[in-house]
């Protein structure tokens, strides 16, 4: 996650983008290192609900870590939201 969203936030100078990322990643964040376990869990995930495979991974990462709730911003209608086993929330506005 912070390799998709940070170095862009750099290039770009949102520096208020920056300076958030790095606090949620510095304190909120937990790092699960890649391993089988991880890998075969996104392959999983995968299949289940038809992610790609960063999302897949993501996923995987998000479960085996305990997270309560995977935010994210993509729309409702995407794969992410027929993942089984953990909240999914997007923080799009609803639609009108």
């Amino acid at each position: 996650m912070r390799l998709e969203i940070l170095p862009k936030a750099h290039y770009f100078h949102y520096q208020g983008k920056v300076d958030f990322y790095e606090m949620f990643f510095t304190e909120v964040a937990q790092i699960v290192a890649i391993s089988a376990t991880l890998i075969a869990q996104a392959h999983h995930e995968a299949q289940s609900a038809g992610l790609g495979a960063l999302d897949a991974l993501r996923v995987a990462a998000a479960k085996i870590s305990g997270a309560e709730e995977f935010v994210t911003p993509e729309r409702p209608t995407t794969a992410l939201f027929r993942v089984v086993g953990l909240m999914i929330t997007t923080i799009r506005p609803a639609a009108r």
